[in-house]
């Protein structure tokens, strides 16, 4: 008998359909992608090759407004709160997902999942993704919830000395990676004494494609563990002063997450050439294996 419901909650957990995981995939995120962004805008995005956005926005005439990213291929990952979810009604389940932060405390988090419940009685054919609030990987501890069509979210934020927003004239603007005791030693007569240790212990840690390969590797043995379906929130796609180590790191990332079949998520910011006029940064595509 245990071992029956063991099977149906292994079950239950998988129903995703396939064609929304994939449309989950090749996502671009950026506070200028909204809703009313213009025509030009969503044409670059989709002509790049991205197959999905992040959003969160007021609702307005969500559904007219949802329907010019739908006209462009585009799925929509749309951010709001469980009491919110309403507003979706009427959405295409196949190509809108709802995207819920959950907190994490847990007793919030307990009021958290009612929440959701409620929002499933309003949205039952939706795939809702939730990832904690914080954006933090799955642990080996964490446990998923037993519920079919729900997708775990994850940020992609390792390391957090390279990804962490910098002023462009920052020293940590222009961190290398991979990273080594011998490349950053250049970095240190720029820097004060608490950047110093900042910088040497970045070097220390060695940050290579390997070592970003490792760390999703842990998301995907969770994954495969209590086999549920995850998808990479987001990863930096902000490329600094130092674009060189920037590209090898955003291809690191992606190389990675193509390579354990994890849908991604880039943030590109917003003071990138792409969001500025419309004109796809050619390298930054190039990284992320869409040229």
């Amino acid at each position: 008998m245990l071992a029956l419901v063991a099977i149906g909650w292994v079950l239950a957990q998988s129903r995703v359909p396939p064609a929304r995981l994939d449309r989950m995939n090749l996502a671009l995120s950026s506070p200028a992608v909204t809703l009313n962004s213009e025509d030009a805008l969503l044409d670059s995005i989709q002509k790049s090759g991205f197959k999905s956005v992040g959003l969160s926005g007021e609702a307005g005439e969500l559904t007219k407004l949802l329907e010019r990213f739908r006209q462009r291929q585009l799925s929509v990952r749309f951010r709001l709160e469980p009491e919110e979810a309403s507003v979706l009604r009427g959405s295409n389940p196949d190509w809108v997902f709802p995207e819920f932060n959950c907190p994490t405390d847990p007793e919030k988090m307990a009021e958290f999942w009612r929440l959701l419940a409620d929002a499933r009685m309003e949205l039952p054919t939706h795939t809702f993704i939730v990832g904690l609030a914080d954006g933090s990987l799955p642990t080996q501890d964490s446990r998923p919830r037993g519920e079919a069509n729900l997708v775990h979210g994850f940020r992609f934020a390792s390391p957090e000395r390279l990804t962490a927003p910098v002023e462009e004239k920052s020293v940590f603007s222009k961190l290398p990676f991979p990273s080594s005791p011998k490349l950053v030693a250049g970095l240190l007569p720029d820097a004060t004494d608490a950047e110093k240790l900042e910088i040497v212990q970045y070097g220390r840690e060695r940050w290579d494609a390997e070592k970003i390969r490792l760390q999703v590797a842990q998301v995907d043995a969770w994954r495969k563990r209590n086999r549920v379906p995850v998808v990479c929130l987001g990863f930096s796609g902000d490329l600094g002063a130092n674009r060189t180590a920037r590209l090898a790191y955003v291809r690191a990332v992606r190389e990675a997450m193509v390579g354990f079949s994890i849908p991604w998520t880039v943030d590109v910011g917003t003071k990138g050439r792409f969001i500025k006029d419309w004109s796809p940064d050619s390298d930054l595509l190039v990284a992320l294996g869409l040229r």
